[in-house]
C-alpha cells in the first residue's frame, strides 16, 4: 500500500498503467479504485460512467 501507484485517482491514464502494472504482476482481475473525497451515490453513478467510458475500452 505504500506505493503510489496504489491509491484511487481521477487520471485516466494513470488507472490504465496501473491496470498494466498489475497484469505485468499476473492479476487477471481487478476494480478501479474511487479517489480520496468521492461522497454521495451520485458520484458514485457518474464514476462508473467515467470508467465504462474512458477506461473500459482501453484495457
Amino acid at each position: 500500500m505504500d506505493d503510489p501507484r496504489a491509491p484511487g485517482t481521477r487520471n485516466a491514464q494513470k488507472i490504465i498503467d496501473q491496470i498494466g502494472w498489475l497484469k505485468d504482476l499476473g492479476v487477471n482481475e481487478t476494480i478501479v479504485p474511487l479517489p480520496p473525497g468521492m461522497t454521495g451515490l451520485t458520484e458514485y453513478i457518474e464514476r462508473l460512467h467515467w470508467v465504462a467510458e474512458e477506461i473500459m475500452p482501453r484495457v
